[in-house]
């Protein structure tokens, strides 16, 4: 099989409208369809390509902070679009299901300067569904009363491997793969999903807010475990 590189490129266009996609209504195991049934030939892709439409001043991507509506831009991106570097094989006959996950904690940047604009700088993982799994559980009251919890900002951190020692979201490693905010209504829920099948450490924090992406920050984890995941199950995981 081939390789096709930068100067082979295959343009999909399945769906000729535009898309409108909520990207907090996509959290956990919830996803929602680029493209169904596209037909590509077989051979080895070296990466992929999304077009977006987000500029800087405009609403044609937004975010809702306390109510109110603000430009949410990627800077260029209405010209390079977004570059996922993972290639991955089509087989003759054989079909393949992605899914790409965004991890808006790592990639909405506040304004700076004295702008209103936010900035997207999107933290993207692509993995094969055939591989994947997820993790759901709950956090009990012994954790949400431990002494550090006080601006209730609950969050689940996954980081690969076992044993790691929980970190911030930094540009220091180790950095969390994924992670997932505590729903407080009803039950203390959170769901990781789309990792890839392995072993990973889950550390939670109450002080989630206080995480900022583009700095060192002392956040205290309260407990982790060793949590493994299997390709096509959700393992259930509790924080007592």
């Amino acid at each position: 099989m081939a390789p096709l590189n930068e100067i082979d490129f295959i343009d999909v266009n399945g769906d000729p409208e535009v898309k409108t996609i909520d990207l907090l209504e996509l959290q956990g195991a919830n996803s929602l369809p680029l493209l169904n049934g596209q037909t590509l030939d077989a051979g080895h892709y070296n990466w992929l390509r999304l077009n977006i439409i987000a500029s800087e001043n405009t609403l044609d991507s937004y975010i809702t902070v306390n109510g109110l509506q603000y430009s949410l831009y990627v800077p260029s991106g209405n010209e390079t679009g977004l570059k996922l570097n993972r290639s991955f094989d089509i087989s003759t006959g054989g079909a393949a299901t992605f899914t790409i996950n965004f991890d808006l904690r790592k990639s909405v940047i506040a304004p700076n300067n004295g702008g209103s604009a936010y900035k997207l700088k999107p933290t993207l993982r692509i993995v094969e569904n055939s591989n994947v799994g997820h993790i759901s559980g709950l956090v009990g009251g012994v954790s949400r009363g431990d002494i550090n919890c006080n601006d209730m900002a609950y969050a689940v951190y996954a980081f690969s491997g076992a044993d790691v020692v929980a970190d911030d979201i930094d540009l220091n490693e180790p950095n969390p793969i994924a992670t997932a905010l505590v729903s407080t209504v009803p039950d203390f829920d959170y769901t990781l999903g789309f990792l890839d099948q392995g072993v990973y450490t889950l550390a939670f924090t109450c002080q989630a807010a206080d995480d900022d992406v583009d700095t060192d920050d002392a956040i205290i984890f309260i407990g982790s475990s060793n949590v493994t995941v299997n390709a096509g199950a959700i393992t259930v995981h509790n924080f007592d």
